[in-house]
């Protein structure tokens, strides 16, 4: 089943938080980008942090969920963020419009 996944990292800068790119948020969307390019790593921001968006193909909601905090996790210690940490998730079905036919 093809989810999109959204993991919320409260505390993450914000672009008009006025850190350079490359102090901020760069390094991570770039590790994720360069581990898990195959999940279309995307990095936007929402009301309570930032906000990785990433989408594949999982056999239920908890395996997605998995693989979503582990590489966003992973990302986060990778790029000396490591004192982040992912609090929220949502989980919906990636709509068929949207799908690449197979």
């Amino acid at each position: 089943m093809e989810l999109r996944i959204y993991v919320t990292i409260p505390g993450l800068p914000r672009p008009e938080d006025g850190l350079p790119d490359d102090e901020a948020w760069e390094p991570l969307i770039g590790w994720l980008e360069r581990h898990a390019g195959s999940l279309g790593p995307v990095l936007a921001w929402n009301a309570q942090g930032g906000e990785v968006v990433v989408s594949g193909d999982y056999p239920d909601r908890a395996a997605a969920a998995r693989a979503a905090l582990d590489v966003v996790a992973d990302g986060l210690r990778a790029t000396g963020c490591g004192d982040l940490f992912p609090n929220g998730v949502e989980i919906v079905p990636v709509p068929a419009a949207e799908l690449e036919p197979a």
